[in-house]
């Protein structure tokens, strides 16, 4: 078995493995498509609320407030359009911290 010098089984690189992943899928698309995504998610999120907002137009509120139906959707809906909007701020920030975590559990059974 071929192990890469410096890896250690106690190591979790998993923004690495993102920025290679991410810089091979901009290379082939171009960088066009990060705005591509940006709009597509900005439109998920606005509808995402818009649908929220009439449905509960729609229903009224009866005083009681929002209340948490449709929340589902709604959180769902904002996850995705953020993931879509960027790429290349989210999902290395959550990886670094997914990293550093992992790598202080692993750290334990060094």
């Amino acid at each position: 078995m071929n192990i890469p010098k410096g890896f250690t089984p106690t190591t979790v690189d998993m923004h690495g493995q993102w920025a290679t992943i991410w810089s091979a899928f901009t290379g082939a698309f171009g960088t066009d498509i990060t705005r591509l995504m940006s709009v597509i998610g900005t439109i998920v999120v606005i509808v995402a609320i818009a649908g929220l907002i009439w449905e509960k137009r729609r229903q009224g509120f009866g005083g009681q407030g929002m209340g948490g139906q449709g929340m589902g959707k709604l959180w769902g809906a904002l996850v995705a359009g953020t993931l879509l909007l960027a790429p290349e701020v989210i999902l290395p920030f959550a990886l670094k911290i997914a990293d550093a975590i992992v790598n202080f559990v692993l750290g334990f059974f060094d």
